[in-house]
């Protein structure tokens, strides 16, 4: 870590009342937990976008006898955007906590530092 970096976390733990060590731990432990919310976060999305795989499915070989296709592209635009946003929190989600898990001292520093500024 950098002095400046340290020097951020001494001023968070003087305004806590205790000390830069005590909030490391706190903040370390809390690594866990962020995998496990993240992690159910990454199942979520995914189950999310199972089902509205399985349903355009379901609704294109229901309108494949039909001749119009034009709201069903609407729909499929609408849920191709909503699957795009599950599909980048999903990306930010691995990375948390990949970096949760194998660096919690960077995550922790990532953390308190996104945090003060």
């Amino acid at each position: 870590m950098n002095t400046e970096s340290l020097a951020l976390i001494d001023k968070l733990a003087d305004k806590l009342g205790t000390t830069a060590e005590a909030i490391m731990q706190i903040i370390l432990a809390q690594a866990q937990v962020v995998i496990i919310h993240q992690g159910l976060w990454l199942g979520i999305c995914v189950l999310i976008l199972m089902a509205m795989a399985y349903g355009l499915y379901k609704m294109h070989k229901f309108q494949a006898g039909d001749g119009d296709t034009d709201i069903f592209m609407v729909i499929y635009a609408i849920a191709s955007i909503i699957a795009l946003f599950f599909i980048l929190s999903m990306y930010e989600s691995v990375n948390i906590i990949i970096t949760a898990y194998y660096n919690p001292e960077y995550w922790a520093l990532a953390d308190i530092l996104s945090k003060l500024n």
